[in-house]
């Protein structure tokens, strides 16, 4: 190994005791050997900070937290101390393929205008493979709904978080890498190498089981701010009523307005600025439309008539329309108070 490691791996750990062995070996194993292993115990209080110490390899570097500040905090610090030219993600019950390393430094090396390689993983114990987009137009479409990689799996330039001072945000932990994608987006491309590099594991004591709800609000907030890059803002309202669909949550009508002539002016925008694959948009906007126009005029307990004339003046602001079978029912439905059986 060179004096200066070309990857340094960022690795926190805490109360991980029965993967973490596997997880580190997994990384010393590695058929690319110019790294640094940083890990980052967070206070735990099972004997993860035991099993660490035991292992002996020079490339490890073992930080020992006395106070738990959280994940988010250890991957900053992780970045600060990194020697590297690439930063590799890595968690304590994962398994790096031994390849993994091998194949995203060559990529990179080769891709100078690539931010962050990702790959597929395997979840462990039903051995299925999570496939993620490859090229960068279809990351930025998936970033619409959620994160573009598995966060363990990835690789990508420390430069670029030097230059820009970024870093990973705590207030959008456990969602921190979705945020970070996000704020990378302007400075390079983003690309999945088609393969699984990583054996991933899912259990409950994972923090993105133990805080679901804050998870789903980071993310929700991530979404809209991705809009940045059409130079659109969202009020407080448009926020309630983007959240809503996101979750797919039925809207009044005044809400069905709202996001109708939202997604007219991200249409518009995305048009001028052409950020993303402009029909790649425009499905993705008219699939939450139609999912909130049929929920809000077809799953309902009751119809009458002035529900029929809400869709009709609808049909002036939207492209949506029902088919004419389902226009007729609803029609039918609406003139004769028709009510739902429980």
């Amino acid at each position: 190994m060179s004096q200066t490691p070309l990857v340094s791996v960022i690795m926190p750990v805490y109360n991980c005791e029965l993967y973490v062995k596997e997880a580190v070996e997994s990384i010393l194993y590695q058929t690319y050997e110019n790294f640094e292993l940083i890990i980052l115990d967070d206070a735990s209080t099972d004997n993860t900070v035991k099993i660490v110490s035991e292992i002996k390899d020079s490339r490890i570097k073992f930080i020992k937290k006395n106070i738990n500040t959280g994940y988010t905090t250890s991957l900053n610090l992780g970045v600060e101390l990194a020697k590297g030219k690439y930063i590799a993600r890595m968690d304590g019950d994962d398994v790096s393929l031994p390849e993994r390393f091998e194949k995203q430094v060559a990529f990179l090396e080769e891709q100078s205008d690539v931010v962050v390689c990702g790959a597929w993983y395997i979840s462990i114990g039903t051995g299925v493979i999570k496939p993620y987009p490859e090229m960068h137009e279809a990351n930025k479409l998936r970033l619409l709904e959620g994160t573009c990689f598995a966060h363990p799996t990835i690789m990508l330039r420390k430069s670029v978080l030097v230059e820009n001072q970024l870093k990973y945000d705590v207030f959008s932990e456990p969602a921190e890498d979705y945020a970070l994608w996000v704020d990378l987006l302007q400075y390079g491309r983003f690309y999945n190498l088609q393969e699984p590099l990583l054996k991933y594991r899912i259990h409950d004591k994972q923090v993105s089981q133990e805080r679901r709800a804050m998870q789903i609000e980071s993310k929700l907030n991530t979404r809209i701010r991705l809009f940045q890059y059409l130079n659109i803002t969202f009020s407080g309202i448009e926020q309630d009523v983007w959240k809503k669909v996101f979750k797919g949550k039925s809207l009044d009508f005044n809400g069905l307005k709202i996001l109708i002539k939202k997604k007219k002016q991200l249409l518009r925008a995305n048009k001028t600025l052409d950020f993303f694959d402009n029909d790649g948009l425009k499905a993705y906007l008219n699939a939450l439309e139609y999912q909130s126009v049929n929920s809000f005029f077809l799953d309902r307990d009751r119809f009458n008539p002035l529900v029929y004339f809400e869709y009709l003046s609808l049909c002036h602001i939207s492209s949506f329309r029902f088919s004419f079978r389902t226009h007729i029912i609803f029609f039918v439905k609406s003139l004769l108070f028709f009510t739902n059986k429980k």
